[in-house]
């Protein structure tokens, strides 16, 4: 009577250890539909076999079995989560900025210290600013206009302005212009502000239906809700009957219509200071396409992703030294970690 409570019970715990796995299964976002159901029905008939053998090993054999890939589940779905399932919102810094060589304080400006902005702030961004110094300062700032954040920076330089304002998102491109700007410059202080993403993506059957995705690499550390140049953008047609993926990449100084700006032309890179829906909607416009999905990655996350695998394979067709000098690389299969795969991947 007590090996059949004891047989009783090992059946229970391995019922229920099939049952923390196929819902995890099916609460895991990675694999498709038709796999989980095909691993669920294999799982469930190793169960019932089991179940009719009577035996306590295969009872123990059965759980760990369903316990290993469960905790594997709850691990991979953690990591994609982290990389690519953290907003709904996206985060836009605005920095004021003075030449180093200047001695202003933040205790030392007053009414006749000349800020500069550009004419380029969207109309929430310029609110933000004159929220802030009418928060900060008990006087009216003395504010000027520059046509781009690169014109006040040259303004800067020449001494028209004492304080300039700029997007965060555009220093990758002032230091391409200026590269000793992050020398030349000190930050006084920085304001940021959420913007809320709406959801544009467009779901489809995948496991049925072709549909696109637009892989966006934006060049900026830090958290992924960060705006910046959108400087990789890859179309990839994904179609499911056949099995193929089919890929495009769009060079990033082409220029397009601005859907965000009202078709205002201007390098397709530039459209992630504007965030990832500007970016999917004007390539959309462009190409008269629908994409259905996009992943938004930067040299954080990239890192990660690389991390996360472990060292990868790349095949280089020519054997090359990256411009800093600092990493090197043969022709032929070369074994990256992810630092080197970034560098490689910035070439």
């Amino acid at each position: 009577m007590n090996k059949k409570k004891k047989i009783v019970k090992y059946k229970v715990v391995s019922l229920i250890a099939l049952i923390v796995f196929v819902v995890t299964l099916f609460s895991n976002h990675i694999l498709p539909f038709r796999y989980e159901m095909l691993i669920s029905i294999i799982s469930v008939l190793i169960f019932l076999f089991i179940i009719y053998k009577r035996s306590k090993t295969l009872n123990i054999i059965f759980v760990v079995m369903m316990l290993v890939p469960t905790l594997g589940l709850f691990y991979s779905q953690s990591i994609f989560n982290r990389l690519f399932g953290n907003a709904n919102f996206e985060t836009n810094k605005i920095s004021y900025i003075k030449l180093s060589k200047n001695k202003l304080t933040l205790d030392s400006i007053n009414s006749d210290t000349i800020f500069g902005q550009s004419i380029g702030f969207d109309n929430d961004s310029f609110k933000q600013i004159n929220d802030d110094l009418a928060e900060r300062f008990d006087f009216t700032v003395n504010m000027q206009t520059s046509e781009s954040d690169f014109d006040t920076v040259q303004k800067l330089y020449d001494g028209e302005f004492e304080i300039g304002i700029i997007d965060n998102a555009v220093i990758e491109s002032i230091v391409e212009s200026y590269p000793w700007f992050v020398v030349d410059f000190d930050v006084l202080w920085t304001i940021e502000r959420e913007i809320k993403r709406d959801d544009i993506t467009k779901e489809v059957p995948v496991d049925k239906d072709s549909f696109i995705v637009l892989v966006s690499g934006i060049d900026i550390n830090g958290p992924i809700s960060l705006r910046s140049r959108s400087d990789v953008n890859i179309l990839m047609v994904v179609n499911p009957s056949k099995g193929t993926i089919a890929m495009i990449s769009i060079p990033r100084d082409m220029y397009v219509p601005f859907s965000c700006k009202n078709d205002a032309m201007d390098k397709l890179t530039h459209s992630g200071i504007y965030g990832i829906n500007c970016t999917v909607q004007t390539i959309e416009n462009f190409l008269d396409i629908d994409i259905n999905y996009y992943v938004r990655m930067n040299f954080t996350s990239f890192i990660k992703i690389v991390d996360v695998i472990g060292k990868i394979d790349v095949y280089s067709k020519y054997s090359f030294t990256t411009d800093n000098g600092y990493y090197s690389f043969k022709q032929g299969i070369n074994t990256l970690d992810s630092i080197n795969a970034l560098a490689f991947a910035r070439e």
